[in-house]
C-alpha cells in the first residue's frame, strides 16, 4: 500500500524501509501489537459478566488436537504480564507494552 501512495514499483529495487521513511507510517505488526495489548489491558478492567472477559477466560471443553498447540491471544500477554495477567495492576501493562512493543519496533527496523 506505500507503495502504491508514493508510486513507487517493486522493480525499481526501493526497500519498504526507506519508503517508510518517506511517508511516516508506523509498522503494520507494531500497530496491531499495541492493539492487541491495550485490548487485553481493557479486558482486564472490565465487569465479570462482560462477554468479552469471559471469552478471554474461557476454557473449553475436550482436547486439543496431537503436536504444537498454536499460540492463543492470551499466550503472548502471559508471556510477558505473568501468570496472573488478569488481576495485573496499570503498571505492570504499561511496563510489559513499552518493552514488548519497543522489542518489535528494534526487530522490524533491523
Amino acid at each position: 500500500m506505500e507503495r502504491m501512495m508514493c508510486n513507487v514499483k517493486l522493480r525499481w529495487g526501493i526497500r519498504s524501509k526507506r519508503i517508510r521513511r518517506w511517508t511516516g507510517l508506523d509498522e503494520v505488526v507494531v500497530k496491531a501489537t499495541e492493539r492487541k495489548w491495550k485490548f487485553g489491558r481493557i479486558v482486564v478492567r472490565m465487569p465479570e459478566d462482560r462477554w468479552e472477559r469471559k471469552i478471554a477466560t474461557w476454557q473449553p471443553d475436550g482436547k486439543r488436537p496431537i503436536g504444537r498447540p498454536r499460540t492463543r491471544w492470551q499466550d503472548e500477554i502471559r508471556k510477558k504480564v505473568g501468570i496472573g495477567w488478569m488481576e495485573a495492576e496499570d503498571g505492570r501493562w504499561q511496563e510489559a507494552l513499552r518493552h514488548y512493543t519497543e522489542g518489535i519496533k528494534a526487530y522490524c527496523h533491523m
